[in-house]
């Protein structure tokens, strides 16, 4: 605990540093008389920190297993003359997720005065707490993150006696930006309706609610349903939802079996909070989601547990919050028992401090789109970069490439990426991943071993332009990374020096190209000729910069057709590789062009240059020769095509894209999709890509 806690112990609450799902809180109380003072803290899994009642800080910035990173908080502006009030809430999951850690629950904390002596300290001066006030044995949230939450206000918290956890992580500071925690308040203008229960209607599951049911979910971590203290999400789908007419939010009086629904405007992210007054006390569900359907939350379409619940004793001015961020646009609060009086409802943000700098291009059908690339960032990169701030929260290589590149664009500076690259280096093997192998996000548990090889290629490519953005970097901090994967995948060279038959969960786009990747995919040895490529740059191996040169040959004389790359090869009955010729994707040519060594005048590819430039487009039929093509989703061959017209400066083709692609996103939502249409996320880390393409487009071309 050198160079952060003078002191401090790590504690939890005695013998519960291991369960699931445990609320825990941790008082002191503080004596002020006047000059600095710095609260150092950490925890697992993470924290809220409120002085006198008012919040502060949450955290911690998350990290590898074995580490913890280090916030460090001015407690100045939040204190007052005299005895203080130092609360810290604590989640200790003790569960498998894309989202957090499995470890053990601590807390670690320690308030220093204006000479640096220690004023409090864990183990010494805080007393524990159970907060019983949140149901501990409730359904996961998604398959990639912990808990849903169900609140009940008039239970007590129950004084615990606290013990030293037995951890000594390695202490990281913090490293990253502390959020921007700006309150948002929902739409004034509301529809309130009523709802009618059916009650023999069959509940919907999930992979990750009857996990024990499914032998592929098996390794989740989570209650079972015979576990459950509480179910309200079976509850919320026997409700049908009958709208009565508008409202105004403020001052709507909610009854039993009674709802409004409200909207947010645009895609917001954060802790949701209901400020409300009640005469007899009310149970009460919030739901909420980026999209509608019907005027109506589905909970069908939608890949989580996207609802809290509260009970809540008599009484005014009245704050009800969740301790988890969550991302939406729409939110409907339904009263199932007593009735309550709204006064307000938001969402207390959690996002980059990102200075919302208004754009300013010719033609102004642009400016939405770029300013929903910057929200979709700062929501996307508050301790690492995230997918989505949604269903996962979750930091997934290849996402990264195209999210760092915006980072720098918007600030200037990468310290979210030196964190998120960090992370990876900082990653042991575990769960059977194979040496050489990463995980495809982190920090994160894959129990069952399920891991992407590309996306270890992707991680390599961005080493390559993070070295460049970040000279204090010493690239030898990654040598010996770069070459165990080289020596994980050489076990996968055939005789002509392609991968092939990589195992575990091949990836290369959501769209049917996704299914063509046995036995030798082109896509794939595309992506490793540029993975050569970069190893060979940062380093100096001109070794690697030939080889690199021959795969790209040998997918060429196998691959390519004169007009077109084949998406994959097949070994026949005799052994033989076959290209499959009724499987051609929009999304291998551009893997080609963005990773071999093709310039827009090549003669060898005229055809499929024209092709690009004439013929694909955004829903349209594509057609090569006799062939129809599979057309690219969003995520990645979209953002290969931009980034490829950008760099031949195809600039009127990639202005009339980027508004087909992101013009009705921007609209609707003010963030920007994961796929074409709203069957994923509507608020994906990535696409705050398009910023750098807009940014460095020259201006005549944006008229």
């Amino acid at each position: 605990m050198a160079n952060f806690f003078l002191k401090a112990k790590p504690i939890f609450l005695k013998g519960l540093c291991d369960e699931m799902n445990i609320q825990a809180r941790f008082c002191a109380t503080l004596t002020y008389t006047g000059g600095a003072c710095k609260m150092t803290l950490t925890a697992a899994d993470l924290y809220s920190l409120s002085v006198n009642g008012k919040f502060v800080a949450y955290g911690p910035a998350r990290t590898a297993h074995g580490y913890a990173r280090v916030d460090e908080i001015d407690l100045v502006p939040y204190l007052t003359a005299g005895k203080n009030e130092i609360a810290l809430s604590v989640a200790g999951y003790s569960c498998a997720s894309f989202y957090t850690i499995r470890q053990r629950s601590f807390l670690l904390a320690e308030v220093c005065g204006d000479g640096g002596e220690v004023l409090l300290a864990t183990g010494y001066d805080f007393a524990g707490y159970r907060d019983t006030r949140r149901a501990q044995r409730v359904m996961r949230y998604s398959f990639q993150r912990t808990f849903s939450e169900v609140w009940d206000y008039t239970k007590p918290l129950e004084a615990m006696e606290t013990e030293i956890v037995d951890v000594a992580p390695s202490l990281l500071s913090r490293g990253v930006p502390y959020p921007n925690y700006t309150y948002h308040p929902a739409e004034p203008d509301s529809h309130r309706g009523h709802t009618v229960c059916v009650p023999d209607r069959p509940v919907y599951s999930q992979r990750f609610i009857d996990f024990d049911l499914e032998p592929e979910n098996r390794h989740l971590t989570g209650f079972l349903r015979s576990e459950l203290e509480v179910n309200p999400y079976d509850e919320w789908q026997k409700l049908d939802y009958v709208e009565d007419g508008p409202c105004t939010l403020s001052g709507c009086r909610l009854e039993a079996g009674q709802y409004i629904s409200m909207w947010m405007r645009m895609n917001r992210t954060g802790f949701l909070q209901v400020r409300l007054r009640s005469t007899e006390g009310a149970r009460f569900q919030v739901s909420f989601d980026e999209k509608q359907f019907d005027r109506k939350i589905d909970y069908k379409k939608i890949d989580m547990i996207n609802m809290v619940e509260f009970r809540v004793g008599a009484g005014r001015d009245v704050l009800c919050e969740s301790f988890e961020a969550y991302g939406f646009a729409y939110a409907c609060i339904t009263v199932l028992e007593g009735s309550l009086v709204l006064d307000g409802f938001g969402v207390r943000g959690y996002v980059y401090p990102l200075e919302m700098k208004k754009p300013d291009f010719p033609d102004k059908a642009l400016c939405p789109i770029y300013t929903a690339a910057m929200e979709t960032f700062r929501q996307n990169a508050v301790d690492l970069f995230t997918d989505c701030p949604t269903r996962e929260r979750a930091g997934w290589l290849c996402d990264s490439y195209f999210t760092s590149r915006a980072e720098m664009e918007l600030t200037g500076d990468n310290p979210v990426e030196r964190a998120f690259m960090e992370n990876f280096r900082l990653y042991t093997p575990k769960w059977g991943i194979p040496a050489g192998m990463l995980p495809m996000c982190y920090p994160s548990d894959h129990e069952d071993g399920v891991y992407i090889p590309q996306w270890a290629m992707w991680y390599v490519l961005e080493l390559e332009e993070f070295l460049d953005r970040t000279p204090s970097v010493d690239k030898e901090d990654y040598r010996t990374l770069c070459y165990d994967l080289l020596a994980y995948f050489k076990q996968y060279e055939n005789a002509d020096g392609l991968l092939e038959k990589l195992p575990s969960w091949n990836f290369v786009e959501w769209s049917r190209a996704n299914d063509w990747t046995h036995d030798v995919n082109y896509p794939t040895n595309m992506l490793y000729v540029g993975t050569l490529r970069a190893i060979a740059n940062i380093f100096g191996d001109e070794a690697l910069r030939e080889k690199s040169n021959e795969v790209e040959k040998t997918v060429t004389r196998l691959g390519f057709n004169g007009e077109y790359f084949f998406d994959h090869a097949v070994r026949n009955e005799k052994g033989v590789l076959q290209n499959v010729e009724d499987h051609v994707s929009e999304t291998a040519q551009y893997y080609a062009l963005k990773f071999f060594r093709i310039q827009k005048d090549d003669a060898r590819y005229a055809a499929l240059i024209r092709a690009v430039l004439e013929d694909f487009r955004t829903g349209a039929e594509i057609r090569m020769g006799d062939r129809v093509m599979e057309p690219s989703n969003a995520f990645i061959g979209r953002y290969l095509r931009l980034e490829i017209l950008h760099r031949w400066g195809e600039y009127r083709t990639l202005k009339r894209d980027i508004l087909d692609m992101f013009g009705g996103m921007a609209e609707a939502t003010g963030t920007l999709w994961e796929n074409k249409d709203t069957s994923g996320s509507l608020n994906h880390g990535f696409t705050s890509f398009v910023t750098v393409l807009l940014n460095h487009t020259p201006k005549e071309f944006l008229v």
